[in-house]
């Protein structure tokens, strides 16, 4: 029987691996636990088709700044090309790129924090946005915004227990800009996922907002994964591209 799951943020790579035990025709089931399901109001695979009302969560308010001096919005061009990289770095099993340009210009062992306000700085925050919050100990804190830390630690110990069952290896594999304005950035991510049935690759979207001086993950605009059957539409990168 092959394995189902609500999407969580807060373990976003986890739930990635989980997703594609799923992605031959299981479809996400409604979790028993009282917390805000991260999963689209509307799925065309629900009963009868009818979306489930959710309440609007609440902008959060802007955090004070810490600093950082990548904070000041430099420019809203998307990058065409991969960005150049000073080194990726291991976070929990997923390379995450790093620059002195980019971000993150603050690292507290493996939390990352302050990434450039740019469309190119926010494609740095968005791949350690995969890697680090809900997987990192204290990452959730400096990366959720308020509606996603409302209920994240309920969800932690499950998913962390699941994710632990599974013999399963994530690496990011490319990226792709939905949106952006210097409020809002939503990126897809290619996932390539290695499991006990081979490699799978899947995309999901990533939204971060700018708050104070950093980017958040967002619930507005994430999506639970989808299954990709080729890349034509991605820019390919990653530490092993």
């Amino acid at each position: 029987m092959k394995k189902t799951i609500t999407l969580r943020a807060a373990t976003l790579a986890a739930c990635i691996a989980l997703t594609c035990t799923a992605c031959g025709g299981g479809s996400s089931q409604p979790s028993s636990q009282p917390t805000v399901d991260l999963s689209p109001a509307t799925s065309a695979g629900s009963e009868g088709g009818q979306a489930t009302p959710q309440e609007k969560p609440a902008q959060p308010a802007p955090q004070a700044s810490q600093g950082c001096s990548l904070a000041e919005q430099v420019n809203k061009d998307i990058p065409k090309t991969a960005p150049p990289v000073d080194q990726w770095v291991d976070v929990k099993g997923i390379s995450v790129p790093t620059s002195a340009t980019y971000g993150p210009e603050k690292r507290e062992g493996d939390i990352f924090t302050c990434y450039q306000h740019s469309p190119t700085g926010a494609l740095f925050a968005t791949f350690y946005a995969a890697a680090g919050p809900g997987r990192v100990p204290g990452a959730d804190k400096a990366w959720y915004s308020p509606p996603l830390l409302s209920y994240s630690s309920q969800v932690q110990k499950t998913d962390k227990s699941e994710a632990s069952t599974n013999n399963t290896s994530t690496r990011i594999a490319g990226y792709r800009f939905e949106s952006y304005t210097p409020e809002k950035s939503i990126i897809s991510l290619a996932f390539a996922v290695q499991t006990e049935n081979g490699e799978q690759t899947v995309s999901m979207k990533m939204p971060l907002i700018w708050s104070g001086d950093r980017w958040l993950l967002t619930d507005e605009g994430l999506e639970p994964p989808l299954p990709l059957s080729n890349l034509q539409s991605f820019t390919i990168w990653g530490a092993n591209a």
